[in-house]
């Protein structure tokens, strides 16, 4: 039951992001799909040091994900014909490298 919770929560959050778009604008959508999960994620840590530690990952791990958000939208505006879920992999996959990078490079405990 331990991560029954945090599991349906993020399913919700994506299903609701699907479900959204469907009903209204998709850049709207957009608001659900970028709901902070990580926010919500710290209230199921055990303690303030655990949660100290996950934020300092969090916080580069979000830069790098608004960064790399902003590189696809202007990228598939740019290369239209370029089909968008190509630059969403290699916009995944380069997210993936940089913030376990940078994750270990300055968050994780030594």
């Amino acid at each position: 039951m331990e991560y029954a919770e945090p599991f349906l929560l993020g399913g919700t959050i994506v299903a609701g992001s699907k479900w959204l778009s469907t009903m209204v604008d998709p850049a709207y959508a957009a608001m659900v799909a970028g709901m902070p999960t990580g926010i919500i994620a710290s209230f199921f840590l055990a303690n303030d040091s655990q949660k100290r530690q996950f934020y300092k990952g969090y916080g580069i791990s979000d830069a790098i994900v608004a960064i790399t958000i902003n590189i696809i939208a202007l990228l598939s505006v740019r290369w239209s014909n370029v089909p968008v879920n190509t630059f969403s992999i290699v916009g995944y996959l380069l997210w993936l490298v940089l913030s376990f990078t940078g994750i270990r490079m300055f968050a994780a405990k030594k």
